[in-house]
């Protein structure tokens, strides 16, 4: 029976797999932005997940690496599921212990999303690139009773998350559960950059959200595509684009770090 892996194994290696799968899409998001910046094409204003899959499947090994992304971010999906309702990690029930296992959850159910965009561009089932998906969710629970409010909950909540983003990345509390040693020890400012980087990036759409939701317009809610185009309309808006395009492939490369060395119901510390 020594054959057979124990539970931690195989939780390792879907959570392992998955984050490869999201360590790819959010490095050819990268890819689409700063080719963007530098070509002047304007596709960074459209850059999305489906935008990505869209590319790659212009490609003659399009559909099969699409359908590989597609069935990694469904293992990536069921182990934050199982972090959220399972606590995988050993995390604990006290309030925020509660609040970080539902972000997984969130988060689970986003990636899960991905995944079926993913499939949908293999199969031929789309051929737009799926934007404006932030400005669509804000239409729709505008249009509910307090409508209003709740898209102002949804901009509060991911401040939040950018809030717990900027803290993980400047404390340096995200190297738990990762084993680091002198192979990996360059990745550690990448990764530091990269999360403190993302969580400014939510906090910005967290404040147009949230404006959007005061003022009942929701071509004022940013996601990722449009705050892009913000920045790049900023003072240095070039430099600015840029250091957030970076943010999204280096986030990237952390994906692979935590692919390559998780550790599940561990505390492993630098």
């Amino acid at each position: 029976m020594s054959g057979i892996p124990d539970a931690q194994q195989l939780i390792r290696v879907i959570a392992r797999m998955g984050l490869g799968a999201r360590a790819v899409v959010y490095l050819l998001i990268s890819a689409l932005l700063i080719r963007a910046l530098f070509t002047g094409s304007g596709d960074g204003d459209q850059a999305s997940p489906s935008r990505a899959f869209l590319e790659i499947e212009q490609q003659w090994w399009g559909k099969a690496i699409l359908l590989l992304i597609g069935a990694g971010l469904l293992l990536y999906t069921a182990w934050r599921l199982g972090q959220g309702i399972l606590d995988l990690d050993r995390l604990g029930a006290d309030a925020k212990d509660r609040l970080a296992r539902l972000g997984m959850l969130a988060s689970g159910i986003g990636y899960g999303l991905v995944a079926i965009a993913a499939f949908s561009v293999a199969l031929d089932q789309t051929d737009t690139a799926g934007g404006g998906s932030t400005q669509e969710t804000v239409d729709y629970l505008i249009r509910l009773p307090l409508g209003s409010w709740l898209v102002l909950i949804m901009g509060i909540v991911i401040a939040g998350v950018g809030g717990a983003q900027i803290w993980r990345g400047v404390s340096g509390h995200w190297k738990k559960r990762i084993r680091l040693d002198d192979k990996t020890r360059w990745l550690e400012w990448v990764s530091g950059y990269a999360i403190t980087g993302r969580g400014l990036l939510f906090l910005i759409a967290a404040v147009s959200i949230a404006w959007a939701g005061f003022s009942i317009n929701p071509d004022d809610a940013l996601g990722l595509a449009e705050t892009m185009g913000w920045l790049r309309q900023q003072p240095f808006g070039f430099w600015l684009y840029l250091a957030s395009g970076l943010v999204i492939g280096a986030y990237g490369l952390y994906s692979l770090l935590q692919a390559w060395r998780y550790m599940p119901g561990a505390d492993y510390k630098p």
